[in-house]
């Protein structure tokens, strides 16, 4: 797949996670519906772990010789898994931060 679909589909599965988050489903006919978070945030994690689990596993070819793939192919998908992860880190951290100042209102 050429990299400039490649990073097309990407970005369109990034904007549909980014609207499901948000709980606004467009592919829904009935407009607003609200996604559960923790099911969006597992499959987000899911995503992130496949990604990484595909890059080191074709690092680890490549690196033994057995696998066709380019290096460049290899660094492209390296580079994927760490943008998935840092992404996932900073996600998590703003949970952390909404749970931490919720937790500290007056009730």
């Amino acid at each position: 797949m050429p990299a400039s679909i490649e990073s097309a589909t990407a970005l369109a599965s990034m904007a549909a996670l980014a609207r499901k988050a948000g709980g606004l489903d467009p592919l829904q006919a009935g407009g607003a519906t609200h996604a559960p978070f923790g099911d969006v945030l597992a499959a987000a994690i899911r995503q992130t772990n496949a990604a990484q689990s595909t890059a080191y596993e074709q690092a680890d070819s490549y690196s033994a010789g057995t696998s066709d793939i380019p290096l460049n192919q290899v660094m492209i998908d390296l580079q994927k898994a760490d943008i998935a992860f840092r992404t996932l880190a900073q996600v998590r951290d703003k949970v952390v931060s909404a749970y931490q100042t919720i937790s500290g209102m007056a009730i």
